[in-house]
């Protein structure tokens, strides 16, 4: 089935997150509805929206007749996004382009002439700019596309791409149409943070104030498939955000596979869906590698510290709890089993963990476990291997599970790089336990054998390791 977009309606009555009742918009055929904002003007409500790159609006009357579509800006590059504000009484739009900047229009007439007001930047991908004024501050919200240094194999952890969903760009300012300035979080031209990319006006909702956000797709790298919100803490110095535990699924009208934006004003709530699926399945495991983040993620720059211990066994919590929550079984393995066996700890030095999982559980792996995932930090990196390997980050770390299974000899094995591993078969035949950090931790059948046999005098830490008598010791 061929996607389509969407663009839904209904009454505000004060629960905003209530979609019961919502008024579908009627599409004629290449017609796609999407992004809608709505905006009241002289006591009228009109819906901006997308369809196919061009940028047009509809009157809503009180009783919820739309009237036909006009189109409001047109031009030679695709447009999205119409977020509309008002300044000293004016009125004006920063939609997202396809130019490459960003582009401020006043409206001439409203709602039907718009006209070039100002460009800030070039040669930049911006996507969905959204202008908030809080606390006589303007903010400017937005995600951007940069590129990783032609170095980043060699020179390590830092990572220095972005893609649309995760390089927030903020910006700041006293005057929205002539004057903006980078928000110090942005040292780089972007701080990161993990599904960034904006789904709506940000808005207030008791003390807090909420910024909607797309969500990406549990089991594919693909953003828009549902709308989450995070709570943001916000002035001209600091930046602060706490994904809330609320989510809209594309569940909301029958036969969806995505929805990615939520608007709505005293009057109306509007939001978009997308009909049909982008791919022509859903499977978690295609037989192919697959890389959820299309670059060499940020890895947390202390990842040698105590605090970078804290955090990875944070992670390891959450990725076993929730396994185990859906009735699948993982244990640890290789540096973050040598660690947990001697020192009762984590090996600084490394910078992600590693886990074992019988084959046979890849029948367990739904779309539900991974949402679970997701609404903890934790996201999909890549399926590697053969669909041997499956690895989750989470705050700049990452876990590798490795998929154990019997060869066409009879042994178990899993792979490493796309290299065959045999291992014992009672090392899997049984699992022994172990308590690290208050938290019990499937372990492999004889674990002092294995360890021997993968690192020989495991028995002895590497003092540049970090490790040391288990008291933690700094690393150059």
């Amino acid at each position: 089935m061929d996607t389509k977009w969407i663009t839904a309606i209904k009454n505000n009555n004060g629960d905003i997150f209530n979609l019961n009742d919502l008024s579908k918009f009627i599409t004629h055929e290449g017609e796609n509805y999407s992004c809608p904002f709505i905006y009241k003007h002289n006591n009228t409500n009109y819906i901006f929206f997308v369809d196919n790159g061009i940028i047009k609006y509809c009157s809503i009357s009180k009783d919820m007749k739309v009237s036909p579509p006009t189109t409001a800006l047109n031009q030679p590059y695709d447009l999205s996004s119409p977020c509309i504000f008002e300044y000293k009484e004016e009125v004006y739009m920063i939609p997202e382009s396809a130019k490459g900047n960003l582009q401020i229009y006043k409206s001439t007439d409203f709602p039907y002439k718009w006209e070039l007001y100002k460009e800030i930047g070039q040669n930049i991908k911006i996507y969905n700019p959204i202008i908030y004024k809080h606390k006589e501050t303007w903010f400017l919200f937005s995600t951007i596309q940069t590129y990783r240094n032609a170095n980043y194999e060699t020179e390590g952890v830092q990572g220095v791409g972005t893609s649309a969903d995760d390089g927030l760009l903020i910006l700041y300012s006293e005057n929205p149409i002539n004057q903006w300035s980078i928000h110090p979080e942005c040292k780089e031209g972007f701080v990161y943070y993990p599904e960034s990319q904006n789904a709506g006006n940000i808005f207030t909702l008791g003390d807090k104030l909420i910024r909607p956000i797309q969500q990406s797709n549990p089991i594919r790298p693909e953003s828009g498939y549902s709308i989450g919100f995070k709570e943001i803490n916000i002035n001209k110095e600091k930046y602060t955000e706490k994904t809330l535990d609320r989510s809209i699924l594309p569940n909301w009208y029958e036969g969806l596979s995505g929805t990615r934006t939520f608007n709505f004003n005293e009057d109306f709530i509007v939001i978009d869906g997308r009909l049909g699926s982008s791919t022509n399945d859903e499977k978690i495991f295609k037989g192919i590698d697959q890389h959820f983040v299309n670059y060499w993620f940020p890895r947390n720059k202390n990842y040698k510290t105590k605090n970078s211990i804290e955090k990875r066994l944070k992670n390891i919590k959450i990725l076993s709890s929730t396994f185990k929550k859906h009735n699948i079984d993982i244990g640890l393995a290789f540096g973050t089993l040598l660690g947990a066996f001697r020192d009762k700890s984590l090996i600084p030095h490394d910078h992600d963990d590693d886990f074992y999982i019988l084959e046979k559980n890849k029948e367990l792996f739904t779309k539900d476990l991974f949402l679970d995932l997701k609404k903890q930090g934790m996201h999909i990196m890549r399926i590697v291997d053969n669909d041997r390997t499956i690895s989750f980050y989470r705050e700049g770390y990452y876990m590798d599970l490795l998929f154990v299974a019997k060869n066409n000899k009879g042994n178990y094995h899993f792979f490493l790089d796309n290299k065959e591993v045999e291992v014992a078969n009672y090392h899997f035949e049984k699992f022994d336990t172990i308590t690290l950090n208050n938290g019990k931790y499937n372990i492999l059948n004889k674990t002092e054998e294995f360890l021997e046999k993968t690192y020989g005098d495991w028995k002895t830490p590497v003092m540049t390791h970090g490790w040391v008598n288990g008291k933690f010791s700094s690393i150059n």
